[in-house]
């Protein structure tokens, strides 16, 4: 029997999350041991997959940025590497964003709904353009912030694009 007692009430926590059986390690990447809930490591093998089978060719909006690192990509420029509006930047931001989106031309576009308590038409606006860009949705996966989830977008006619990255 482990006990640990500490004054430090994250550190006590971390220690008890060794023992949460709803929790399981990345295995693969700059982020290899990295304690997720179960959910989020099944939701990360579908991105891994979704962005593999297209090329490595993918922007990402999420709490996952470290998939630059595991596909050794540099993130893009012109872009926040958080995508929360009012907090990375404004509305008055997303035209310039949507063009420097498109002109990338990424083969997957990883898209976590964080608008919900800033703009929650954003998300919605954006789905629509990626739709009109000729997109499809072909995944919506639980993420660590469970109640945030992510869509996987993947250019429609791509057969397995040769790596970029």
């Amino acid at each position: 029997l482990l006990l640990t007692i500490t004054p430090f009430e994250t550190y006590g926590k971390t220690t008890l999350s060794y023992f949460d059986s709803n929790l399981g390690r990345i295995n693969q990447g700059c982020y290899s041991g990295t304690l997720l809930p179960k959910t989020a490591l099944l939701g990360l093998e579908t991105i891994r997959k979704a962005i593999e089978e297209n090329g490595n060719n993918f922007i990402s909006f999420t709490e996952y940025q470290f998939l630059y690192c595991d596909y050794n990509i540099r993130p893009p420029k012109k872009l926040p590497l958080c995508f929360m509006e009012g907090v990375c930047f404004f509305n008055q931001d997303v035209p310039d964003l949507i063009k420097t989106i498109e002109s990338l031309s990424p083969n997957v576009i990883l898209l976590q709904n964080q608008h919900t308590h800033y703009n929650s038409t954003l998300n919605p606006y954006l789905e629509d353009t990626f739709y009109n860009w000729g997109y499809d949705k072909t995944d919506t996966i639980v993420a660590i912030t469970e109640s945030k989830n992510i869509s996987i977008f993947v250019k429609k006619n791509l057969n397995n694009a040769s790596s970029v990255g």
